[in-house]
């Protein structure tokens, strides 16, 4: 008897530590490797690594992930779906929104890539005139100058537009276009898993843009930006940070 009301104090005492945490909706959207969606429907990545660290560290917030899309994240968020979305960046269509930025915790780019075929060198990637370009829907790209909207894009461009990078990889491997623009972080990864494919794709020199990752974080909202940047800070000095990038082949840290 006496067990049986210790089990029940103890978890009595459990359900009002959980009761008191505040959830926070992290939103995000498949952009392989931060958020990826496999053939059953089942959502990983980097972005769920981080919503695990930032629970472990604390107990005064309970955040979970809400799924958007990347064109649409901007729609979800003036609805309140969610209040902060990790690996973003100001910079990338997010002005006029009630928003600030963390602290930068991950620098990442994006390049090029082509099939490899003889003679062909990183001159290739000097000028994309007369090339297919191979894009992701909803994306911003230094060499549309940021502007992500469909018309411009196919208007300017000999451009083909896939859902995902994986996408774009094999409609270069199938030989359907010319050039497509992946992140390093998405490259890393893949060639972790499939190294023999670094040796059918030229990867270029040059970059297509560089970004800074932070997370994005609604004004006026809990966890304040501040709070936010002190998790960061704690899941840096235990380097579970480091074991996450790690974890993707990600070398390209702050």
């Amino acid at each position: 008897m006496l067990r049986f009301i210790l089990f029940f104090i103890l978890g009595f005492q459990l359900s009002s530590v959980a009761s008191a945490s505040e959830t926070v909706k992290v939103g995000g959207y498949i952009f392989p490797p931060f958020v990826e969606e496999d053939s059953e429907g089942n959502l990983s990545g980097m972005t769920f690594d981080m919503i695990n660290a930032f629970n472990a560290i604390q107990d005064q917030y309970h955040f979970e992930f809400v799924l958007t899309a990347s064109n649409r994240r901007y729609l979800s968020f003036q609805k309140k779906e969610y209040d902060l979305i990790f690996f973003e960046n100001k910079v990338w269509g997010w002005k006029g929104y009630p928003v600030k930025p963390s602290k930068v915790y991950l620098k990442g780019s994006e390049v090029y890539i082509a099939l490899k075929k003889p003679k062909r060198t990183q001159h290739y990637f000097n000028s994309l005139e007369g090339k297919k370009l191979v894009g992701i829907r909803g994306y911003h790209y230094g060499f549309a100058n940021f502007n992500s909207n469909e018309q411009y894009l196919n208007e300017n461009f000999n451009i083909l537009l896939t859902s995902d990078h994986q996408g774009s990889v094999n409609m270069i491997s199938s030989g359907r276009g010319d050039i497509a623009v992946v992140t390093k972080s998405f490259l890393q990864k893949l060639f972790k898993a499939q190294p023999l494919l670094q040796e059918t794709l030229l990867v270029s020199e040059i970059l297509d843009q560089e970004y800074h990752h932070t997370i994005l974080v609604r004004d006026n909202s809990v966890p304040t930006v501040q709070e936010i940047n002190l998790f960061l800070d704690k899941l840096e000095s235990l380097e579970h940070l480091k074991t996450i990038w790690s974890k993707y082949g990600i070398t390209e840290m702050n």
